[in-house]
């Protein structure tokens, strides 16, 4: 078996694995979470090949949170439940609307969010449903490049 048959049969694997107790999970980047924010949809983690609720929705996450996962080997993504999908979509849709946040901090949630795209283009089986899904963000990263070019540098 060459390379990349073989990434890409530990990828699908993984993309199975995902799946717990009858549910289906697809990825976050952990630095696509703002922190202080309230999210709408409860974050998981894996941890021995178990996923864990990790945040209930409605519960912000911390920033100390996010730079000890990011310091622990305990991987770079949250999970989300498949049926929170939208919910998540809407979620980085009011962070790019929201004056909260200046230019930088909404591409840096671009730029993670486009990363977990690529990663789950890779990953799905089904590439057409992960473009499907994928086009919101995108469509966003595209009117967010053309609003604040000066943004992208960073």
């Amino acid at each position: 078996m060459n390379i990349r048959a073989s990434l890409f049969k530990s990828a699908f694997q993984m993309a199975k694995s995902w799946q717990n107790k009858g549910m289906e999970y697809f990825k976050v980047r952990i630095n696509a979470m703002i922190p202080e924010k309230t999210t709408t949809f409860d974050l998981y983690i894996k941890i021995n090949n178990q996923t864990i609720l990790y945040l209930h929705a409605g519960d912000k996450l911390l920033k100390e949170k996010i730079n000890a996962l990011n310091a622990k080997d305990s991987g770079q993504h949250f999970f989300i439940k498949e049926s929170d999908r939208r919910a998540f979509k809407a979620y980085v849709h009011e962070q790019m609307i929201s004056s909260d946040l200046n230019v930088f901090e909404k591409a840096h949630i671009l730029r993670e969010s486009s990363m977990t795209i690529v990663e789950e283009i890779f990953e799905q089986p089904d590439v057409q449903k992960a473009f499907d899904q994928s086009r919101p963000v995108i469509q966003q990263f595209v009117e967010f490049m053309e609003a604040e070019p000066e943004a992208m540098g960073h």
